[in-house]
């Protein structure tokens, strides 16, 4: 759990059950998995409305296609393809097809760049291809910080901040040996953010949305995005509320099927409302900051 205006975090469990080590692996820090859809947001649609390559509004068709020089044909989450739709619809829906045709018009190095240099995560140049950025099969991975903290740049008006655990380590006598200072960089525009924000809140509040589950039983806005690997091995859910960005990765430290293993649900997006609802019950309601360069139409 981050919070988007500062990046300090403010909550974090590195796995299941009773501590037993010191130091120990981390998975919320340490382990790097395949983020799935929940990293469409940033490879995909935040960074082709910064480039006014869309509106969310587009109409876009879902259907068979063959992407790149090997011909690659992907496939959606649901059985076959659903025809047009909106930007809006796709990302609610978590649809594959359009996310490859966006990435398309972006190109595979804006999309690269914008991940590692906007949102900073590190990617290998084998991650320059259409399944790794459309659909967030990563070869190295991310990790539930990583996720966290560029997803804050949706809250905050678009500046990344790195997350940061401490502030200052003094010694004994009281001199400081090391210091943490927060920075922010703008990454995107604000409006990109808040319409990037927009979409993810269909994703959670649509009538098709993925992560529907997500809703807060607090009066409290909340925004996201799902992620389920190929073979159930990895299951996220990123989202966030005006207060805070939380990333939640379920799965085993030997990749395996979860389905297999007898998990149903995406039980990242049970954990997050769980906890977010709890973080909520005592704080006032807060929407947003819609920018003021921002200009809608019907």
């Amino acid at each position: 759990i981050v919070d988007p205006y500062t990046g300090a975090v403010k909550g974090l469990v590195g796995g299941l059950g009773e501590k037993t080590d010191i130091r120990g692996w981390n998975r919320a820090t340490q382990a790097k998995r395949q983020p799935g859809s929940a990293f469409k947001p940033l490879s995909v649609y935040a960074p082709a409305l910064d480039m006014g390559k869309i509106t969310e509004m587009d109409v876009i068709e879902d259907e068979e296609i063959e992407i790149g020089n090997d011909k690659w044909k992907p496939k959606n989450s649901y059985e076959g393809f659903l025809g047009e739709m909106t930007i809006k619809e796709a990302v609610m829906r978590s649809s594959n097809i359009p996310a490859v045709k966006v990435l398309d018009k972006i190109g595979l190095s804006s999309s690269f760049g914008y991940v590692q240099n906007k949102f900073h995560i590190a990617l290998s140049e084998k991650a320059k291809n259409y399944s790794s950025l459309a659909l967030g099969g990563l070869s190295n991975g991310v990790s539930p910080m990583d996720m966290a903290g560029a997803y804050c740049t949706f809250v905050n008006g678009g500046k990344y901040i790195a997350p940061y655990t401490y502030t200052q380590v003094t010694d004994s006598a009281g001199n400081v040996v090391l210091e943490n200072k927060a920075e922010a960089s703008q990454s995107i525009s604000a409006a990109s953010a808040y319409i990037t924000s927009d979409l993810l809140y269909s994703v959670v509040n649509g009538s098709r949305g993925t992560g529907r589950s997500a809703r807060l039983d607090v009066d409290m806005p909340a925004y996201g995005k799902t992620g389920t690997t190929d073979d159930d091995f990895d299951k996220w859910f990123v989202g966030y509320t005006p207060y805070y960005v939380g990333a939640v990765w379920c799965g085993g430290d030997s990749p395996a099927s979860l389905t297999k293993a007898g998990v149903r649900q995406n039980p990242s997006v049970l954990a997050w409302k769980a906890v977010m609802d709890e973080m909520h019950a005592s704080l006032p309601e807060r929407q947003l900051e819609k920018p003021s360069t921002l200009v809608e139409e019907e």
